[in-house]
Formats: structure tokens, C-alpha cells, sequence
């Protein structure tokens, strides 16, 4: 796993800390958020499929519709979907 155990940076606004967890279609990560003043704790989800042709097309459906079903989502013991 790439990226696993060190810090990282991650689009120049979030601080990656640790890997909670992967699964077929990505990795989730426990990260901060630096545009916040109090470095706000959150949540990163890579897409990383390991697959071609149309089972990578489906892996990508199916990853843009959970995030699409995120975003409409509002309950505190839900994540809130940023970017």
C-alpha cells in the first residue's frame, strides 16, 4: 500500500495522517483539513481500482454514485461530503 504510513499532503488542503481501511474500489483515510483554523478532523476516500475495461468503468459508476449519495445526505453520524 502506497502512501500508508508516513504523512502526506493531499490536493494542497488536506493532511492524510492514517489508512482507516481500503476495499475494492479505495482507501479511506483519516486526515485534516488545513483551510480550517482548528485543522478540522476528516475523512479521505481515494478511488485506487485495480481492474481494466469495463469492470474499471463500473468501479468508477459506482464510486461517483456513492459520492453523489453523500452529498445529499444530512444526519450528524453521517460524514458530510466536502469536495
Amino acid at each position: 500500500m502506497a502512501q500508508t504510513t508516513q504523512e502526506y499532503e493531499f490536493k494542497q488542503r488536506f493532511r492524510v495522517t492514517k489508512l482507516l481501511g481500503q476495499g475494492a474500489f479505495g482507501r479511506t483515510y483519516a486526515a485534516e483539513d488545513l483551510d480550517d483554523i482548528d485543522s478540522r478532523p476528516c475523512v479521505i476516500k481515494k478511488f485506487i481500482a485495480q481492474m481494466q475495461g469495463e469492470a474499471l468503468q463500473k468501479a468508477k459508476e459506482l464510486f461517483a454514485r456513492e459520492a453523489r449519495q453523500l452529498k445529499q445526505l444530512n444526519h450528524s453520524q453521517i460524514p458530510k461530503l466536502y469536495a
